[in-house]
């Protein structure tokens, strides 16, 4: 699995710096106290750490860019980028493309910005004409998603405050929050519940993959109606992931979509989409969920948009380098039970990140307006769900335990299955062992998305127990868009299948500083300690040595 030559691809080219050896790599690691995101990129052979923001653009992409002018014209590409987000959202297969003026030599800036604010929209649209922000502001370009996060959360905090609200009462529910968005509605007081799929971590026949999918994504609807009927008055959002990070990867059926809009009616609550991958995952319905194959991606978007009150999007997860937008519709569930949010909203735009047209630049403006339209076309979004695919077959068939089916962007490590109970214990953290691994040996870099980075030593610190529900317990692989070959999928999957069969060289980790620190995985410094077997382990970190106590007591 050694990987000593250049890769030619026809996507991109990435050349290897393979005079790194894993010593070096090994000494840069413990001088990067053992944290995946510490690691210097530029001396790994493939970077599978996040695909927010990796991509590779399309040659139109950067044609727009190059094609933005200077800062003067950053205003015309605003209006244009919410003439974008309207075509996505609104208009289905009835986009209007205000942003091919902008690429005419002939352009009249002038008639062009009054043609945009006196754009005609739906009542309850989700980005209000340009002249009504001021009055009524519903659009926030802000520099990437976790930004929409904290102003919504903020906002809604301060909502309540100003409401005589105690917050801190009031739950979030989700069918699966990602990291920032749960570290940002925590830090607020807000209670964070995931009700994600009671099946999404059973397994799944081979045979069956590129055939069926059992949408794992999709929220426990028994359990959310359950919650909603018992305590409606105190749930101040649902929010649904698409697709749905924390659980693989996995995308959410429009029918639940459907049926959560109904419930969300039902209790007037609104609705909220965390829509960073909606483009996959409506891809994953056109092509696996009944009575949708002949719809278009463009339609089935807009069907899901159709649900919602809200939505944001970290777009650096659909073609784009940078950039998060946030919106949500006047005259639904948001004005009725949040009056005025809207300007808090801005308020915190503007005090945290200034205006929209200067906390990113044009260029970028241009390239996210131009994303929209290309992170539609099914000549996309079909190879990058079949390279994630294939390589999920690959691993699959050599008996690592991942995940199936996998999801549009990233392949996920079942750590249980790999490490039982009975050879390690549960904060061990052996999943942060063999990230490290992955990089020390091979230069590919992953992160672990499991106990350590969902907190659980915490929880049991705190309660003394494990939660209800375990959070999921995995290693997670994301696939920058087209930047990859098969070549170069061919190495990693050979090199993950090498490691696990010498998986007791896979060291054991502790944390030795930032254990307290918000979504700590992005800062926490570890170390490492080999693995002796189970029963000879040199520390047993002291949560589970107070479960224990509490256990015999």
């Amino acid at each position: 699995t050694t990987c000593q030559m250049h890769v030619q691809s026809n996507l991109v080219c990435k050349f290897l710096p393979s005079e790194i050896t894993p010593e070096q790599r090994g000494d840069i690691l413990k001088k990067t106290q053992y944290n995946a995101f510490n690691f210097p990129s530029g001396l790994l052979y493939l970077d599978f750490i996040s695909d927010s923001g990796t991509c590779a653009l399309t040659d139109n992409i950067w044609m727009g860019m190059a094609n933005s002018g200077d800062g003067t014209s950053s205003i015309l590409h605003l209006l244009a980028l919410h003439e974008g987000f309207r075509d996505l959202c609104e208009r289905g297969d009835s986009p209007k493309n205000a942003y091919l003026k902008l690429m005419d030599a002939a352009l009249d800036p002038a008639a062009f910005v009054e043609e945009m604010t006196n754009v005609e929209t739906n009542e309850n649209t989700f980005i209000n004409p340009y002249w009504k922000q001021k009055e009524h502001p519903n659009a926030f370009l802000l520099p990437q998603g976790r930004c929409c996060e904290y102003i919504i959360f903020e906002s809604l905090a301060n909502f309540m405050k100003e409401k005589g609200k105690d917050h801190t009462e009031y739950i979030a529910v989700s069918n699966g929050f990602f990291d920032t968005t749960r570290a940002n509605g925590s830090v607020k007081g807000f209670q964070m519940i995931d009700l994600c799929h009671p099946d999404s971590l059973k397994p799944y026949p081979l045979e069956e993959l590129g055939k069926t999918n059992p949408f794992k994504g999709d929220i426990d609807l028994p359990e959310l109606e359950k919650l909603l009927k018992d305590k409606h008055e105190k749930v101040a959002v649902i929010v649904m992931t698409l697709t749905n990070n924390t659980m693989s990867g996995q995308p959410v059926r429009l029918s639940t979509m459907k049926k959560v809009r109904e419930l969300s009616l039902k209790y007037r609550i609104p609705l909220w989409m965390d829509a960073c991958r909606v483009q996959e995952n409506a891809a994953f319905i056109k092509k696996y969920e009944p009575g949708n194959s002949h719809k278009s991606i463009r339609r089935i978007v807009k069907e899901l948009y159709d649900q919602v009150d809200g939505f944001h999007s970290s777009i650096k997860k659909a073609l784009a380098n940078i950039g998060g937008f946030a919106a949500f519709r006047h005259g639904t569930l948001i004005d009725e039970r949040c009056p005025g949010l809207g300007k808090m909203m801005r308020e915190l735009q503007f005090n945290q990140y200034g205006l929209e047209t200067s906390s990113l630049a044009t260029k970028n403006i241009a390239g996210i307006t131009m994303s929209l339209y290309n992170s539609v076309k099914e000549e996309y979004l079909y190879p990058r769900i079949e390279q994630t695919l294939e390589v999920g077959k690959a691993l699959s068939a050599a008996g690592v335990p991942i995940v199936l089916p996998p999801g549009g962007h990233a392949i996920y490590m079942n750590v249980n299955k790999v490490f039982p109970e009975s050879e390690r214990n549960w904060d061990d953290f052996p999943g942060c062992g063999l990230v490290i691994e992955m990089i020390r040996r091979y230069g590919i870099r992953g992160c672990e998305l499991g106990y350590m980075a969902w907190e659980l030593d915490q929880y049991v610190e705190k309660h003394g127990k494990f939660p209800d529900k375990m959070p999921p317990n995995l290693v997670r692989f994301a696939i920058p868009a087209m930047v990859y070959s098969k070549e170069h999928m061919d190495y990693f999957a050979n090199s993950l299948i090498e490691l696990l069969k010498d998986k007791n060289s896979i060291p054991n980790c502790r944390i030795v500083r930032g254990k307290d620190a918000p979504l700590r995985h992005f800062n926490v410094s570890l170390d490492i300690e080999p693995y002796k077997g189970k029963t000879n382990q040199q520390f047993i970190h002291s949560t589970s040595l107070r479960i224990l106590s509490k256990q015999q007591k």
